[in-house]
C-alpha cells in the first residue's frame, strides 16, 4: 500500500460513523481450543504464563482460562491467551472434534459492541452475548479471510445498562 493510499484510507475513515472512525482499540485475546484446560495450563505455566481470569460459561458450554505473560506493569492491558475446553455441547465441542487441538479466534476489544456492529456491512444484526470476564461480545458472522472473529467491549457490561437474560442484546 502507498503513503498516499494510506493517508486516502485514513481520510476516508474521518467521514466514518464514530464506532468506525474510532476503530478496535486493542487485541484482546487470541483464543486457543483445547481438549483438557488443566493440561493445557502445564505448559503455559511453564512458558511463564500467569492465570488472570477462570471461569465457566454454562449457557455456551465453555470454560475459559485468561493467560498473561508475568510482567505487572502491563497487567489489564495486554492481549491474553485465552484457553478454552468445551464443557458441553456447542460450537467449541464441535470444532475440537472436527479440527483438534488449536487456534480458535482472535478477539478484538471495542468501545461500543453494538455501535461497531451497527456499522459495519453484513454485521448490523451479530448477536450479543455475555462473554468471558463478563463482558458483552459477539462473533462477526462473516470473518475476516477465513479468520474467526470475536468483538468484546474493553469494560465488563456492569459498566453499562443492566443484562437481561435474551438471547439477542441488541
Amino acid at each position: 500500500m502507498s503513503v498516499q493510499q494510506r493517508r486516502d484510507d485514513v481520510e476516508d475513515r474521518a467521514g466514518a460513523p464514530p464506532a468506525i472512525r474510532d476503530g478496535v482499540r486493542r487485541i484482546d485475546h487470541v483464543a486457543i481450543a483445547v481438549h483438557d484446560i488443566d493440561e493445557a495450563l502445564r505448559t503455559y505455566l511453564a512458558f511463564g504464563f500467569t492465570i488472570v481470569h477462570d471461569e465457566t460459561l454454562q449457557q455456551v458450554g465453555v470454560r475459559l482460562v485468561y493467560l498473561q505473560p508475568t510482567n505487572p506493569a502491563d497487567e489489564g492491558t495486554m492481549t491474553c491467551v485465552q484457553l478454552v475446553q468445551a464443557v458441553g455441547a456447542g460450537p467449541v465441542q464441535e470444532w475440537v472434534a472436527t479440527r483438534g487441538e488449536g487456534i480458535h479466534h482472535v478477539c478484538f476489544a471495542v468501545d461500543d459492541l453494538v455501535r461497531f456492529t451497527e456499522s459495519l456491512p453484513g454485521e448490523e444484526s451479530a448477536a450479543a452475548f455475555r462473554g468471558g470476564r463478563d463482558r458483552r461480545a459477539c462473533f462477526l458472522r462473516s470473518g475476516a479471510h477465513g479468520a474467526i472473529i470475536e468483538l468484546t467491549e474493553l469494560e465488563p457490561f456492569g459498566a453499562y445498562a443492566p443484562w437481561t437474560d435474551s438471547e439477542d442484546q441488541r
